[in-house]
């Protein structure tokens, strides 16, 4: 039942951001959204007590996380667009096509490694930072790596 109440929340969201942003639907959508998210967050707190209410904006942090990354892939269009129109601003200009070729070539080789690079720190960065302390549970013992033990020495 709770996850049907972080189901309720995240398409609270939904239709909330593409309403107000994209207006994919009709402004009369927001009020009964508005009241699945008030039922919704209830239920969070009913079944989840309170670590449930206080999980509830760390939905806001991952979906940032994942726009994150579209913005980085974006960032990497943008750059391939104005690549492309440094190296060939018209196509009157004749052999400054052959000088600006190596821009060209350079330029979108540096972004092809930009881009890999980037998408390797993020997606490494959502494992380790984001989905990391969702699936981690502590037990065993402490770790104390530079504790003295006095086995041979008496007091």
């Amino acid at each position: 039942m709770a996850k049907l109440a972080w189901f309720g929340i995240v398409a609270f969201g939904a239709v909330f951001v593409s309403t107000l942003m994209f207006n994919s639907f009709p402004q009369e959508f927001l009020f009964p959204s508005g009241i699945v998210l008030i039922v919704s967050v209830a239920l969070v707190i009913y079944l989840e007590g309170i670590i449930g209410a206080m999980e509830i904006p760390s939905v806001a942090g991952n979906v940032l996380s994942f726009a994150r990354i579209l913005a980085v892939g974006l960032v990497g269009t943008v750059i391939a667009f104005i690549l492309n129109d440094l190296a060939f601003p018209s196509p009157d200009k004749g052999l400054l096509i052959i000088l600006f070729l190596p821009l060209y070539i350079g330029g979108h080789v540096f972004n092809a490694f930009l881009a890999m690079f980037e998408a390797l720190i993020q997606g490494a960065r959502l494992n380790y930072v984001e989905f990391y302390s969702k699936f981690y549970e502590c037990g065993g013992k402490e770790f104390s790596p530079f504790k003295f033990h006095k086995r041979f020495l008496r007091d």
